[in-house]
């Protein structure tokens, strides 16, 4: 997120910028028509969305996509500056997962692959009938 240094208000630049004047822009019928009241919306939206991951549950926006957090085991590593080995912590990491719709939005000249559906082992042919 870009930020003006002098206030924390974000700048044009910013996709949080972006994302408020929309928010103001489209909820003028929930009362949310100034940035100021956009701004606090989305706040409120991202710090419950941090609440829920940091008690490692998942969040599923059906269509949008998945948040979700992986427990990274500790592991060593090497400083490629000097060789040494050194000692990674355990972590948490955010994950996002795509949702079918926001990856179609994205790319609507590309249309979905359909898999092919498994083939039925065909029957042997059957024999004819022998004459006695």
């Amino acid at each position: 997120m870009t930020t003006d240094t002098k206030s924390k208000a974000p700048t044009e630049k910013s996709g949080r910028y972006h994302l408020i004047n929309y928010i103001a822009k489209e909820g003028v019928s929930l009362n949310l028509g100034n940035q100021e009241k956009a701004a606090k919306a989305l706040e409120i939206v991202l710090s419950g969305l941090i609440k829920v991951l940091q008690d490692h549950q998942m969040v599923r926006f059906v269509g949008f996509g998945t948040f979700l957090v992986q427990d990274k085991a500790a592991s060593t590593g090497r400083n490629p500056r000097t060789g040494d080995t050194i000692e990674i912590d355990a972590y948490k990491r955010p994950v996002f997962r795509a949702g079918k719709d926001f990856k179609e939005a994205l790319n609507p000249q590309r249309k979905p692959e359909k898999k092919a559906a498994p083939k039925k082992a065909e029957a042997a042919p059957k024999k004819p009938a022998k004459k006695k």
